[in-house]
């Protein structure tokens, strides 16, 4: 623990000179899951190679002390990829549930109060609003390609004039000049139905249920990159409720999924923190099944804490099951949550408490 605790500041202290928009092009320049025949971030060993870069990334978006929107966004959506995909570095994926649980929390994303339409088991529906949604901004791509006549570079002079016809019908040639002044009296036009065309697909993703992780951090991917660029603030209605609720489903999909198939205590550990800060109904039911599998006493320990903010009768039950294990940090954190759950108070007495949940307690918690 004290040498990661080191790691962190170590590298807090080289990438002091970073800001966010460094660190999130960082994670940009990398993927979580190793490219084939490769052993990527296993072999990283040096403080400036991709691993390092991304440690160093996820300790600097935790300790943000600002954030823009779509910079959290995008934060979360790289934290939810490398939770999900960076099996190979457990490291990276503790970092990476650290950094959904402060965002989280601090922006805060607020939880999905109401029902949401399942989403088709066939992709279809999905990615074609995402396609609707990638194609409404091409319009005000017309600008950048204006811009881009002025370039020393001729094949992008030619690139950005067959654009612009592409995208207009006109044929102004070569001559930004030109363009700028036909573009000037039509740009309220092309944003007018930007707009229009956006509203569709975005009130599409916030009324969405996903089937899992996989499914919700995918969306989250395209969503934080398209409201980077594309993020007008007349659109904010509709864009940060649904990016607020395929975000939280995709921070509670990957948190649950990581509690219980995740192989290593260290990321378990980090989960359940996570889940202490964000509090999500289907954490409970994630936490008490995992609980008595737990062999590991620090990752049980943050487990049996996070249990506080879910009673149940099963919450108790598995707490009951994890004094058992012989370990003091476990045994005093499961007392100090009984004593709160419950109001009882038998210390450290395990044959006490199991008396009292078969003579009373149970009967209690139905």
């Amino acid at each position: 623990m004290r040498s990661k605790i080191a790691l962190v500041l170590a590298l807090l202290l080289l990438a002091g000179c970073k800001s966010t928009d460094d660190y999130l092009r960082d994670l940009d320049s990398m993927t979580p899951e190793p490219p084939a025949g490769a052993n990527f971030m296993a072999e990283s060993t040096l403080v400036f190679d991709a691993g390092q870069l991304a440690h160093e990334a996820f300790a600097g978006l935790a300790t943000a002390e600002q954030m823009e929107y779509w910079q959290v966004m995008r934060s979360l959506s790289f934290a939810c990829e490398f939770l999900g995909k960076a099996r190979h570095n457990p490291l990276l994926q503790a970092e990476a549930a650290t950094l959904i649980g402060v965002l989280v929390a601090g922006y805060p994303l607020p939880p999905i109060d109401r029902p949401l339409d399942p989403v088709a088991a066939a992709p279809e529906p999905t990615v074609e609003q995402l396609n609707l949604l990638v194609q409404a901004h091409r319009p005000l791509t017309i600008e950048r390609n204006i811009a881009g006549l002025e370039s020393a570079d001729q094949v992008v002079v030619l690139e950005a004039e067959r654009e612009l016809e592409r995208l207009t019908g006109e044929k102004l040639g070569p001559n930004p000049d030109a363009w700028r002044t036909w573009f000037a009296d039509r740009r309220d036009d092309y944003l007018a139905r930007f707009m229009a065309d956006s509203r569709g697909p975005l009130e599409y993703f916030a009324n969405q249920r996903y089937n899992n992780a996989s499914e919700a951090r995918g969306v989250l991917r395209i969503l934080a990159l398209w409201v980077e660029s594309w993020g007008y603030e007349e659109l904010a209605p509709l864009f940060i409720p649904a990016l607020d609720r395929v975000a939280r489903q995709a921070c509670v999909y990957g948190l649950a999924d990581s509690m219980q198939r995740n192989k290593d205590s260290t990321v378990r550990a980090e989960v359940a923190e996570a889940m202490m800060q964000i509090r999500d109904p289907l954490f409970g039911e994630a936490l008490a099944s995992q609980l008595p599998l737990e062999r590991d006493p620090y990752a049980a320990s943050k487990m049996v804490r996070a249990l506080r903010y879910y009673p149940s009768r099963n919450t108790i039950e598995q707490i009951l099951t994890a004094m058992s294990i012989a370990d003091d940090q476990v045994m005093v954190n499961a007392v100090d949550v009984l004593r709160e759950l419950t109001g009882e108070d038998f210390g450290t007495e395990l044959d006490a408490w199991l008396a009292w949940w078969r003579e009373s307690g149970a009967a209690t918690w139905r």
